[in-house]
């Protein structure tokens, strides 16, 4: 007689999609092209003819697909990375190549921070043996004042 379910997931009066969380492998496929060709999730649900709360539907229920995604969006960075090399060719106003150029690299740092992040991080971790230093850095005040003393020592006998 209705559709009405009620269950804990799922808002009164909508009946859940079971298709939900699935795709085809041929949209499988469009997703990674678009993913590696550094195109967006928007672009990305475009290709596969689904909405972006679908495709993230089927990340979270599939981690094969969640993994080859994640793998093909790192190598979609890198890709665009490399168009900074021959950008002049694509545009023709500086002011455009710029602007561009700075949104390749603002993005491919927010996304791959190790990779292309302005930030370096060094650590250095190096041990010291304070009572070698104290030994020998005594040692050194002793030989200087016995070299002191036999200089006044000379000094007044002449």
């Amino acid at each position: 007689m209705s559709d009405i379910v009620v269950t804990k997931k799922h808002a009164v009066g909508r009946v859940p999609d079971p298709n939900r969380g699935k795709v085809t492998q041929e949209q499988i496929e469009a997703i990674l092209e678009v993913a590696i060709s550094g195109g967006t999730l928007t672009d990305m649900a475009d290709a596969a003819c689904i909405s972006v709360k679908q495709l993230y539907y089927c990340r979270q229920s599939d981690p094969l697909l969640r993994s080859q995604v994640a793998e093909a969006q790192q190598e979609g960075i890198h890709h665009t990375v490399d168009r900074l090399v021959n950008i002049q060719e694509e545009f023709d106003d500086p002011q455009v190549m710029r602007v561009v150029s700075d949104n390749i690299k603002w993005r491919a740092s927010k996304l791959m921070p190790k990779v292309y992040g302005d930030r370096i991080d060094l650590n250095v971790t190096q041990t010291l043996d304070i009572k070698t230093a104290l030994d020998e850095a005594k040692s050194r005040a002793i030989e200087t004042e016995v070299i002191r003393r036999a200089i006044e020592n000379k000094d007044d006998q002449e």
